[in-house]
């Protein structure tokens, strides 16, 4: 008998279960196929799983017994070939488990989950047992949970051995899809009820015209609910339940309002539009200053794409940047705009993905996790700020989004824009190398020059015992904006109100006691917080060292500037923009238009300040520090750093006259500080390849670390100096080995309780490198975390 074997991936997030398993389609599920989510019996349990694939085969030449799947999660296949293809590539680039992958492409980790309940046997227990007392005789089934808050931990396990009570699981969907109640007509012949006229009539009309409604529009429309149940009643129609129509979360707002093009925006977009037409893959990289009008080049690429009954991904890498640019969109597409965040609640997020399994929604917008939606005819993607740190998931699969979005583009056979204004050497590199397509826009739209940046030497304002961070001409600046009714941002990115606790007497900082970090004084909350692992501790009366009271707070956080402000700057309306103001859902979105809207004059905080903001009115922008990332030990200190301050400079001065920035520094000798001053990114670009080129890193080498974790110090380094001398002994056979460091300690090497020792790897190209691991069990233990292009 020949029949349908599906490969079915189990979806457990375990490297031991890294394969697929076979499994017999039976008849009543002869329906699904790759791509869809299934419950299958595995390991005496039923489990989730994923069908990666199909095969006919004639069973009598199999010689193990195939299990059969029990049922389908979904009603339609939850991953298209092209997702599968995505994960999998996700999977091999960043040496992940496949599950882990696809679990990208799941709104929850899974689509099922297991209640454990307990069935009580009245007849087998004793009177004289506690539990006739502790739960009525009708109940014959109980979950697991208040089973054990009502009985105890150890009376169940007792009735459990002795066959009192039996376990047993519910399975059950995570996210059952939202049904609505519908009317439709039996015939459209005339019925008795129908010749006395009123209501019934009227009803019946209504269905005679389009056969049937939802109950919700059919009350809209006046009729009320027991004018529907006599309609039913009289045999006249009936009832039934269809899946609820999705919602629009972007207001239809749509407007013809087309902006005028200045001739370098013109070209970009008619180039872009050239690439869509050409149904193949090609990488462009949009160079423009800040202001030049980038978003605008985003918009009409879409349109054509559009209407040409494609989709089009817009990747942006801050949830408070995906506001903006939907709301940029929708006031020209309205509500074909579609956005996707982790923000969104379950609900939202399914509503959203239906939408655009649907094709109701042709403009998806959003972070990271926007790339994972099931797209048809995928025209065109976008990468919005392509060089941010953002796109790099700091959790496995430890993937960059910008690098799966350059991948997608090939699966799906689009071209790829990759929008910047300070695009990251490895890109920049690339397009000057003709692997990518260069289009360059120097210009501002309103032909307004870039702000002028002035680098002020706070080693002066330490000579004189000047006690705040904001430096003289920085509180001068934001006096005479304010006095013409302009706005300022200021950056500063550290959160809180003092980084650093120490004891004036013996020197004794104040740690976490969880992780190997400062705590960081919180002045709204009166307490120390860690921003690690959260952990929250109270503000302490003595050193606990000495005894002594004399506490030192130390250095300046957004909180401490806030306080600043209201001193130095009383007429002045300020607001806090960092992680701490903007937890609540949507207060970030709240925030920045309140700012565009004028009701504060100055607002300040941590990078996210420095994002992309388009507010009209912004003359001034104050840098505060970037000191403490220009030291960040990593290779992209410098990259980040120059990015950083051109970024935040470049939200001064968009509208009006030339715009105004002051960049406070101890370093300002340093080719990062002169050349973000000049804004010259080529200069910058030139200088910093050199230094790459001379210490072996991207764009000339590929990088990997290997993280090995534990809650010994010693058994986490001694995993790192077993896996150093197993690389070392392997990678002479491996060509374009560039090196491997020795086991060095993490910058914070605990966190949460956790130890963790790196190594650093090197190369041209780490594919054989990759492949050897991959088929060793050094690499299988679960205390090991692998991140291929570490930032």
């Amino acid at each position: 008998m020949i029949g349908t074997i599906a490969e079915i991936l189990i979806n457990r997030p375990s490297k031991h279960l890294n394969k697929t398993f076979s499994y017999k389609i039976p008849d009543h599920l002869s329906y699904v196929g790759s791509g869809w989510r299934c419950i299958v019996p595995f390991a005496g349990k039923q489990e989730e799983g994923i069908i990666l694939s199909c095969h006919e085969e004639e069973f009598s030449h199999i010689s193990y017994k195939l299990l059969e799947i029990y049922d389908a999660i979904d009603s339609v296949p939850w991953f298209t070939d092209a997702m599968i293809k995505t994960a999998k590539w996700i999977s091999q680039y960043y040496m992940c488990t496949l599950i882990d992958a696809l679990r990208l492409f799941l709104i929850d980790k899974k689509g099922i989950r297991t209640e454990v309940l307990y069935e009580i046997n009245w007849k087998e227990i004793p009177e004289c047992e506690d539990i006739w007392g502790l739960i009525d005789i009708s109940v014959e089934i109980i979950s697991k949970e208040d089973a054990v808050l009502v009985l105890g931990k150890t009376r169940c396990n007792r009735y459990l051995a002795k066959g009192f009570i039996k376990e047993t699981e519910l399975l059950q969907k995570v996210y059952k899809e939202p049904l609505e109640e519908w009317l439709a007509i039996n015939n459209k012949s005339e019925s008795e009820s129908m010749k006395r006229g009123g209501r019934q009539k009227a009803l019946w009309s209504h269905l005679c015209q389009i056969g049937q409604d939802s109950i919700s529009s059919l009350i809209s429309a006046g009729f009320s609910r027991d004018v529907i149940r006599r309609f039913c009643r009289n045999g006249n129609g009936h009832l039934f339940y269809r899946g609820k129509k999705t919602f629009s979360l972007v207001e239809n707002k749509k407007s013809d309002n087309p902006r005028k093009l200045t001739a370098e925006q013109k070209y970009a977009v008619e180039y872009i539009i050239g690439a869509v037409n050409e149904e193949r893959y090609k990488g462009i990289l949009l160079y423009g200053v800040t202001g030049s009008g980038k978003t605008e080049v985003y918009l009409r690429a879409a349109e054509s794409a559009i209407a040409a009954g494609g989709t089009v991904l817009l990747e942006v890498p801050e949830i408070a940047l995906t506001n903006q640019m939907v709301s940029y969109f929708a006031d020209y597409f309205g509500d074909k705009v579609v956005f996707m965040h982790s923000n969104l609640s379950k609900g939202e997020r399914y509503n959203n993905r239906q939408r655009i399994a649907n094709e109701e929604s042709s403009i998806i917008i959003g972070s990271r996790s926007a790339l994972f939606m099931p797209f048809k005819n995928l025209k065109l993607i976008i990468v919005d700020e392509e060089y941010d740190s953002s796109y790099k998931q700091t959790e496995t699969p430890r993937y960059n989004g910008r690098d799966v979005a350059k991948v997608m583009a090939v699966i799906y056979n689009c071209p790829i824009v990759l929008g910047a204004a300070t695009p990251s050497v490895t890109t920049f590199f690339a397009a000057k190398n003709k692997k990518i397509e260069l289009l360059e826009m120097r210009q501002r739209v309103h032909r307004t020059p870039l702000p002028q940046i002035y680098v002020y030497d706070m080693r002066s304002e330490a000579d004189i015992g000047h006690a705040t961070n904001l430096s003289r001409p920085m509180i001068d600046l934001l006096r005479d904006t304010v006095q013409k009714n302009h706005k300022a941002i200021l950056l500063l990115n550290r959160r809180g109100f003092a980084p650093t606790l120490m004891c004036k007497h013996c020197g004794y900082v104040f740690k976490c006691t969880h992780c190997d970090v400062p705590l960081v004084y919180h002045k709204d909350k009166h307490r120390l917080n860690c921003h690690y692992c959260e952990s929250i501790f109270p503000l302490p009366r003595q050193c606990p060292v000495c005894s002594s009271q004399d506490i030192l707070y130390l250095g300046w956080g957004t909180q401490r500037i806030e306080e600043d402000l209201k001193k130095l700057l009383p007429e002045a309306k300020c607001c806090r923009f960092d992680v701490d103001s903007t937890a609540r859902k949507y207060s970030a979105a709240k925030i920045l238009s309140n700012f565009r809207d004028g009701k504060f004059d100055i607002l300040f905080g941590t990078q996210m300040v420095a994002k992309g903001h388009d507010i009209p009115g912004v003359q001034s922008v104050g840098i505060l520090s970037v000191d403490s990332t220009l030291n960040m030990p990593t290779y992209l200190a410098a990259e980040q750093t120059f990015n950083l301050i051109t970024q935040c400079a470049g939200r001064a001065g968009r509208n009006l006259e030339q715009g105004r920035v002051i960049l406070q520094t101890y370093n300002t000798e340093h080719y990062v500080i002169l050349t973000a001053a000049k804004q010259d990114y080529d200069a910058f670009y030139q200088q910093e390849l050199e230094y790459r080129r001379t210490l072996h890193y991207p764009p000339f080498t590929r990088l990997m670390k290997i993280t090995c974790f534990n809650k010994k110090e010693s058994i986490a380094r001694n995993h790192a100096e077993k896996i150093y001398r197993y690389i070392r002994e392997m990678l002479p056979g491996i060509p374009d080995y560039i090196s491997v460091t020795p086991p060095y300690d993490e910058p914070v090497k605990k966190v949460r309780n956790i130890y963790n020792v790196s190594l650093l790897i090197k190369g041209k190209t780490l594919r054989r490198l990759k492949l050897s691991m991959q088929n060793s069990k050094i690499f299988q233990e679960n205390d090991i975390i692998i991140d291929v292009d570490p930032l």
